[in-house]
């Protein structure tokens, strides 16, 4: 999986505070990692992952195909190693599904950081790879 970086925050002059959130780039396109999601809005992982699984349960089972892709991703012991842990990388459409329930001033200053990492990545792509027509 290639990932891609935005590490300099786009300005939207919507004067929030803060970084933006870092991306992935699978396939040309851009995801939000659900361990990132549950770290900048505060919550635990493995409800972030219910949520998901939960939001799974009513939808086409396609659209989840789609939009929430099971990965894995290193994350530090309490001893100074490493173990695998189950994420999913989703889509802009997943994302925002899971995170419309979160409340919240800093949820919301988050939700706005995330929309303008998508929007900066996909204005990004489209900037390098130009669509023909």
């Amino acid at each position: 999986m290639a990932q891609a970086i935005l590490s300099e925050p786009v300005s939207s002059g919507n004067g929030l505070p803060g970084a933006m959130p870092i991306l992935s780039l699978v396939n040309g396109h851009p995801r939000a990692s659900s361990l990132a999601v549950a770290e900048h809005f505060k919550k635990r992982h493995d409800n972030v992952m219910r949520a998901i699984t939960q939001t799974c349960h009513h939808l086409p089972s396609n659209f989840c195909a789609l939009n929430f892709e099971e990965t894995s991703s290193a994350v530090p012991g309490p001893k100074g190693g490493t173990r695998q842990e189950r994420a999913y990388l989703m889509t802009r459409d997943g994302f925002t599904l899971i995170v419309m329930g979160f409340t919240g001033k800093e949820a919301m200053a988050w939700k706005l950081r995330y929309i303008e990492a998508f929007n900066a990545m996909e204005a990004e792509l489209a900037r390098k790879f130009p669509t023909a027509g």
